[in-house]
């Protein structure tokens, strides 16, 4: 289900305060909610999760999202020489480095996936800090 923003000619003191109208995302969909009103501009549709006039656009952010999640990561992977040894560190880069082709190719192809590049870095940190901590014996020294 999508959400449509109309003003209209009635602005916002018109019957519908806000202009809401409810319509399926495709025409012939079965809808049983549905309102339908004349004049209704069909190019003013945006997501339900977002407010009026609002959206990610994930074409054009979705891979600085992942480039700045990136950055977070080498932030979280830098703070590992706290409790690895140096080859855990330089372990942890190599890894983290071995997503920015990843995320190059995707931000060509399929740049709303890049969101989730860091994400899946995240997952690669925790699993190579918990192989560290349970069995090479990776501990914080005061």
């Amino acid at each position: 289900m999508r959400l449509r923003i109309d003003l209209g000619q009635e602005g916002i003191s018109g019957a519908d305060p806000h202009g809401v109208v409810r319509r399926p995302d495709r025409p012939g969909q079965a809808g049983g909610d549905v309102e339908e009103r004349e004049g209704i501009d069909n190019n003013l549709r945006t997501d339900l999760a977002y407010p009026p006039g609002m959206s990610l656009k994930l074409e054009r952010s979705g891979p600085w999202i992942g480039v700045t999640g990136l950055f977070v990561m080498l932030w979280l992977v830098i703070s590992t020489v706290l409790y690895a040894p140096w080859w855990g560190v330089l372990l942890h880069l190599v890894v983290l480095a071995s997503f920015v082709p990843l995320l190059k190719s995707w931000a060509r192809a399929r740049p709303t996936w890049c969101t989730w590049v860091p994400a899946l870095a995240f997952m690669a940190w925790v699993a190579i800090n918990s192989v560290g901590v349970s069995f090479l014996g990776w501990r914080f020294d005061a």
